[in-house]
């Protein structure tokens, strides 16, 4: 079993105490094609 877990991204690695608001802004739309793509596998909340 495989499994994509993101956390808290946005207000940790975009504007929080890890910012690093270019490179992160940089890897939403690959994390946005991952998780279309994995639209019709299990989720969990």
């Amino acid at each position: 079993m495989k499994a994509l877990i993101i956390i808290d991204m946005l207000n940790d690695f975009v504007t929080g105490v890890l910012a690093n608001k270019e490179k992160a802004m940089k890897i939403i739309p690959v994390i946005q094609r991952t998780i279309a793509h994995k639209a019709s596998c299990m989720n969990v909340f």
